[in-house]
């Protein structure tokens, strides 16, 4: 079970170079389950592969998430046999349970926890020469997973590079601790990178869950 006092909030704005946000969040705090999924654009937009992505994993997801995410690869990889064009997906997913946090990674969003205003575990995007090499519905190589133990006062953090890519792990401890709460942290965060010039204006989407 959960401790009754965690907070969380996520937010997902499009950017400018887009039709449609092609990010897709999830935020459960009844079961732990946080998620975020970026659509690869090239060459279709990856919008409904993260919808279908982050919506198969919260029904699919009955504790394993290494296994989950297996089964969500297998649905989107068995829809894009009908419908090509769907994309294809980053998807970090993390789940609080027990005292731990369980995090599991496939592509170039990002996880974070902070302890006492430092960074103790960040996710390694999965990209070379600017290509990703892992990713929901294409190349998928099988999740990453991480495991820490979780104490009160900490922070969760989950962000698309929409965020990473402009926020960099010393911005980012910056603004929780001048921030602290969840639903300002995450405001304060795609406002900021909203008034930065920004070589490509991507969506950008973050999720915080403060233990």
């Amino acid at each position: 079970m959960l401790a009754p006092r965690i907070v969380s909030y996520g937010a997902s704005i499009k950017g400018e170079e887009h039709k449609e946000n092609e990010d897709t969040i999830l935020v459960e705090d009844k079961l732990g389950l946080y998620a975020v999924a970026d659509g690869v654009t090239m060459p279709y937009g990856g919008g409904p592969a993260t919808r279908l992505a982050i919506s198969s994993f919260r029904s699919l997801f009955k504790g394993d998430l290494a296994e989950t995410i297996l089964q969500v690869n297998t649905t989107v990889l068995d829809e894009k046999k009908k419908s090509p064009r769907i994309g294809s997906s980053t998807l970090t997913a993390a789940h609080l349970a027990d005292g731990n946090v369980r995090i599991a990674h496939a592509g170039d969003s990002s996880a974070f926890l902070i302890r006492e205003n430092a960074m103790i575990l960040k996710t390694a995007a999965q990209n070379r020469e600017g290509f990703l090499t892992n990713t929901i519905g294409e190349y998928f190589e099988g999740a990453t997973l991480y495991n820490q133990e979780i104490k009160s006062g900490d922070y969760l953090i989950l962000a698309t590079d929409g965020v990473t890519a402009v926020l960099n792990h010393d911005e980012i401890e910056d603004i929780v601790t001048r921030q602290k709460e969840p639903k300002k942290i995450v405001e304060y965060s795609l406002r900021e990178i909203g008034r930065r010039p920004r070589q490509y204006r991507d969506d950008r989407s973050m999720v915080v869950v403060e233990v």
